[in-house]
């Protein structure tokens, strides 16, 4: 949805970006034409745009003005009707609507069989554990979300906002490199899968240690958030790194493989990447220390500050067997 909505070309240089791809090419002046996924703005430009839409061109979209007004989350509208007829009548009006203002309505979810043939699966009660890997998710989440939270009490807006962020820091972990060229350190994040883009994040001051009775509530929700990214990230990162028992060597990386570097006061979505470019064995012919290839140029760091990405993980143990 984000993408779009054309920004005023006099209000374009909020959005501007100084880009180089590397030190030796040209300074690039740009300036996003789109409202940019991520911004605190976001939200509120957007639904003031779909209101604005409504009092333009909503007169003769009665059941659709509705929907988009009172039962719109963000770029979700979550409404219903009573019968077939009045649901397909309502899509019509609101692909018409949407269509003045240049949206596309892109997805329609139902629960009736006569309009989409859509077989929904249910779980049964009490049995989380049968969600495999999005339940694994659910609970990482919650469980930090509830050590960070603790005794405060957040209202509607805070808490939105806290998930909202709390949502970027889970669809910024990197999966699998974006290419095999060993200068290229991109990766592919779930964040790409939304907005074609990683996700970034407004350079904020570290609030980690501050007490809690000298933060304002923005400053309290950022310090939460600071507290989440630290939790989660490392538990995050050790799940790269498991190894059930030492009784066979595990699957060493190689060089040029594209890694994750455990780094400790990095703020929220911020993966610090390098390419392995050399392994250095020990005595016993076992290789503990790596030099690592990052932007700013060649470190070195034991194995054990290494984390592979977890698509590579898989594609590489495949490969053994």
């Amino acid at each position: 949805m984000y993408r779009q909505i054309l920004v005023d070309p006099n209000h374009r240089d909020y959005q501007r970006i100084v880009f180089r791809f590397s030190p030796k090419d040209e300074i690039l002046d740009l300036r996003v034409r789109v409202l940019c996924f991520g911004l605190n703005c976001a939200p509120y430009l957007a639904l003031r745009t779909v209101r604005q839409l409504v009092e333009d061109e909503g007169k003769m979209y009665a059941a659709a003005s509705t929907a988009l007004l009172d039962e719109t989350y963000i770029d979700d509208i979550c409404t219903g009707s009573d019968s077939l007829e009045n649901a397909l009548e309502l899509k019509d009006e609101l692909n018409s609507l949407l269509a003045k203002g240049g949206f596309q309505l892109r997805k329609w979810s139902s629960n009736s069989a006569e309009y989409e043939a859509i077989t929904h699966h249910f779980l049964p009660g009490h049995a989380p554990h049968m969600g495999g890997l999005w339940e694994a998710g659910v609970r990482s989440v919650k469980s930090h979300l509830k050590r960070v939270i603790g005794d405060q009490i957040l209202n509607y807006e805070e808490f939105y906002t806290l998930l909202v962020q709390i949502e970027a820091v889970l669809n910024s972990r990197p999966l699998t490199p974006i290419s095999s060229d060993p200068n290229d350190l991109s990766v592919l994040t779930p964040g790409h899968f939304l907005t074609l883009e990683p996700f970034s994040a407004v350079p904020d001051d570290d609030y980690a240690n501050v007490k809690i009775n000298r933060l304002k509530k923005w400053h309290l929700i950022q310090q939460m958030i600071q507290h989440f990214w630290r939790r989660w990230k490392n538990e995050y990162l050790n799940t790269l790194q498991q190894r059930n028992k030492w009784l066979k060597s595990s699957n060493m990386p190689i060089e040029g493989s594209l890694v994750l570097i455990k780094d400790d006061i990095l703020p929220p979505l911020k993966w610090d990447l390098g390419r392995i470019v050399k392994l250095t064995p020990g005595r016993d012919g076992v290789c503990r220390v790596a030099d690592v290839k990052t932007k700013s140029g060649i470190i070195q760091r034991p194995l054990n500050k290494l984390s592979p990405l977890p698509l590579e993980t898989c594609s590489t143990a495949d490969d053994v067997r």
